[in-house]
């Protein structure tokens, strides 16, 4: 039993080691197979031209990168495929160099032929995409000599050493040509002005320009992933890189690169300074100096035009005063700010532009601002109410403290501060109390029906004549205003300056009350007679 089942396991183990040997020969198969295609397709190359000679191109890009991943899962058994994947690098190798060497040559001969047409992006956009295409195989050769290494072949350090040198020429031939795309893109935009989408040719061009230098920067990122992996110092390039393209990567923040961009930053601007120093300072002066005439010429304005609206003739209500005051002194301020700026150099015409866009928005985003702002020009120009008048307002009663075209500030007698939008206090009713120099006292005293209703007259009478702050004319009126269940109500209307009108109103009420108590003239109250019958069962 014992030995069946050794046998068994034996059997199990050898099936096993048939399978993978089986897998690993359809792994090496597949890599000739391949290898033996691309000898013949590289060497072909030469001789296509066009559309023929690209589609070969891709092809044998993608077989390359196909093999890739079956090269790195023979490398995990390395000891059993010694002979084939030494073998097998050395062909590809040989086939990466070939298409490299294919490629630096179609590059020279496009730059060649390319000659003094620069002005074209379409030649040097050409270029940067044969470089791209060089990129796949560069990579690879990358890739392949480091499996050489690892399988600790002869001669794969120098190989490998002279291919990081190799890197870094390549990496310096990249940085020119990224320095002049990102030169040309920022000579394109600007000088070119474009103005519709109809100018489809600037557009183009514009288009071209920024992909190849996207591509460029591609190239020198590949270049740079490559000495970074091989520990080669590549701090040059990454600022090159970050100059171009301004995009914030995680090879920025490395303490070499980051330090050495500070330090030019410095020193760029050491440069500015000490270059435009005398200018700096004689355009911050002047700014300084029109902010502040500004200012100056703001205070003396207003208070020019202040007099002049200060004349009784004008008949202009504090608020419209206050207004137009306000307005003349910030428009001035602006005036003086847009002038400062624009002798610092600064071109106004985008500024302005910006400002209408951002009014546009700010519109939009603030309609009940503007509203309130409507609102509050509406009631400078129709006048309701003026500052210090005591109105009714949003059942409010208080004084108008200030005002401004989006809010007004409104003092209760409690001496609450009560801050009403616009809008709602010009949509309500306003009741203006101190509009008018005087106003009329409305009083109702009621009787008794048994009391002396001439008497009761008299004592009104003697009462608001006697009183200092009761205006003689228009006469005062003391009429018999109803006859009521319980008493006969007397009403007494009288004239008073507006501000005397509360002291007046209270003062009576007292008065009232003391005469009629010392004349017997009984105020009544509500009372009801209640009468019953009983009638006999």
């Amino acid at each position: 039993m014992t030995s069946l089942r050794a046998w068994l396991l034996g059997l199990f183990f050898l099936v096993v080691a048939q399978i993978c040997i089986a897998e690993n020969s359809k792994e090496e198969a597949q890599i000739t197979k391949t290898q033996n295609t691309l000898s013949v397709l590289i060497p072909s190359l030469t001789r296509r031209q066009g559309s023929h000679q690209a589609v070969t191109e891709y092809r044998i890009a993608s077989m390359t990168q196909s093999v890739q991943p079956l090269f790195s899962d023979l490398m995990k058994e390395k000891e059993a495929h010694l002979d084939f994947l030494v073998s097998s690098l050395n062909k590809q190798l040989k086939q990466v160099q070939a298409m490299s060497a294919y490629f630096d040559k179609k590059f020279s001969q496009m730059e060649f032929e390319a000659g003094n047409t620069t002005k074209d992006p379409m030649p040097l956009l050409t270029m940067v995409k044969t470089e791209n295409q060089n990129d796949v195989f560069i990579v690879i050769e990358d890739q392949t000599l480091s499996w050489l290494k690892e399988l600790q072949q002869a001669g794969a350090d120098k190989q490998q050493a002279d291919f990081i040198e190799k890197m870094k020429d390549r990496a310096e031939l990249i940085i020119g040509y990224l320095e002049y795309s990102k030169q040309s893109v920022d000579d394109f935009y600007s000088i070119s002005k474009v103005k519709s989408p109809e100018q489809s040719s600037t557009i183009d061009r514009g288009k071209l320009l920024r992909q190849r230098l996207k591509l460029t920067e591609n190239s020198l990122s590949t270049v740079i992933d490559i000495l970074d992996r091989h520990g080669v110092d590549a701090t040059k390039y990454k600022e090159a890189l970050f100059y171009a393209s301004g995009e914030v990567t995680p090879d920025v923040f490395d303490k070499k690169v980051l330090g050495s961009l500070i330090k030019k930053w410095l020193a760029s601007v050491k440069t500015f300074f000490l270059t435009h120093a005398v200018e700096i300072i004689t355009k911050v002066l002047v700014f300084v100096l029109i902010i502040l005439g500004s200012v100056a010429l703001s205070y003396a304005v207003k208070k020019l035009v202040g007099k002049t609206l200060n004349n009784n003739r004008m008949q202009l209500s504090r608020l419209k005063k206050d207004f137009i005051l306000g307005m003349l002194g910030k428009f001035i301020l602006v005036i003086g700010f847009l002038v400062a700026l624009s002798q610092m150099g600064i071109n106004l015409g985008p500024v302005l532009a910006g400002l209408g866009v951002a009014g546009v928005v700010i519109g939009f985003a603030l309609k009940e601002t503007l509203s309130n702002i409507a609102s509050g020009i509406l009631i400078i120009i129709y006048r309701p109410f003026d500052i210090g008048d005591l109105i009714t307002a949003v059942d409010v009663t208080g004084v108008v403290t200030t005002m401004t075209l989006v809010s007004t500030t409104i003092n209760t007698f409690d001496n609450q501060r009560l801050i009403i939008p616009n809008t709602k206090i010009w949509e309500d009713k306003i009741d203006n109390l101190t509009a008018e120099k005087e106003r009329r006292v409305d009083m109702i005293f009621s009787i008794h029906y048994q009391a002396d209703l001439v008497k009761a007259e008299a004592v009104l009478r003697d009462i608001i004549e006697s009183h200092s702050k009761i205006l003689p004319l228009p006469d005062p009126m003391i009429k018999v205003d109803c006859l009521n269940d319980s008493s006969v109500d007397i009403a007494v209307k009288s004239w008073v300056r507006s501000e005397d009108y509360w002291q007046v109103y209270w003062d009576l009420n007292r008065t009232v009350k003391l005469r009629f108590d010392e004349e017997n003239i009984v105020i009544p109250f509500p009372q009801l007679d209640v009468h019953t019958y009983s009638k006999a069962l």
